[in-house]
């Protein structure tokens, strides 16, 4: 009985090693999944109605991007409500202009390339359907030009 006891008690630590060793990588390796993203991006969106609009998105810090929307006079960031590989799930806060854009939006982010990225926007007090999209390329901004 003492030996299967032992054996049971380094059972149970090696499990139990591995599953924390796991969980540590795990850990360590999830805000890196997003570095992607990181970087200068510019489009154009395209709401439902057919109207357009343009899109800058900074991100120095993925967990919260800081948007504009420069012909609609409206800015704001993004705070990461599920982060993925490759496709990414922000809120949106409009904190300028908010009565020109709808604030609260659901906005996902979709890996196309190195240099492209699909948004898509959904407004679900509105409709369960995306109210907009926008495909955006990266772009390197001129000296001086980074806030």
């Amino acid at each position: 009985m003492k030996s299967m006891n032992i054996h049971l008690r380094l059972f149970l630590l090696v499990g139990l090693t591995g599953a924390l060793g796991s969980n540590h990588v795990l850990l360590a390796q999830e805000p890196e999944s997003a570095v992607w993203l990181e970087g200068y991006w510019e489009g154009t969106g395209l709401q439902i109605d057919k109207q357009q609009w343009e899109v800058q998105l900074t991100v120095l810090d993925i967990a919260r991007p800081m948007i504009a929307y420069p012909s609609l006079g409206c800015s704001g960031y993004w705070s990461m409500e599920q982060p993925g590989k490759s496709k990414i799930h922000y809120k949106e806060t409009i904190t300028d202009g908010f009565l020109k854009c709808d604030n609260g939006v659901d906005v996902f982010i979709k890996k196309l390339g190195k240099n492209k990225i699909r948004v898509t926007y959904y407004l679900y007090s509105y409709s369960e359907k995306a109210i907009a999209k926008a495909i955006l390329k990266r772009y390197v901004p001129p000296t001086g030009d980074r806030n």
